[in-house]
């Protein structure tokens, strides 16, 4: 009787153990998936813009702050693109903000190559 006591209670550990070791292992390989599972986000240009804008010293001709705003139209493409690798990030179009699309403008205005654009 004893025997078959002993044996039913290692069961019960070795079953315990079991589940614990295979919980973890799955809660494990769950968020390494999400960790490799792309977001969709947008960047809204008027946004970009009116970043730029409000970023800009005050004092800015408006010559130059056209010049800034080309600088920033022909470098955007290559930033956007980098963020997206570094990122995982799947970039859609921004009318996408309205079907629940994470909107990243900040963050692509506050990527280096426009931090010296003050």
């Amino acid at each position: 009787m004893l025997r078959i006591l002993n044996m039913s209670l290692f069961a019960g550990v070795f079953l315990v153990l079991t589940v614990g070791i295979n919980v973890l292992i799955t809660t494990k390989l769950l968020k390494q998936h999400d960790a490799y599972t792309p977001r969709i986000v947008t960047v809204n240009s008027a946004d970009l813009l009116l970043g730029l804008v409000v970023q800009s010293d005050p004092s800015i001709s408006q010559d130059a702050l056209n010049a800034k705003a080309r600088r920033m139209n022909a470098s955007l493409e290559k930033i956007v693109l980098e963020l997206a690798q570094d990122r995982n990030l799947i970039v859609v179009n921004s009318a996408s903000v309205l079907a629940g699309a994470e909107d990243i403008s900040g963050l692509v205005l506050s990527h280096p190559a426009f931090a010296g654009e003050k």
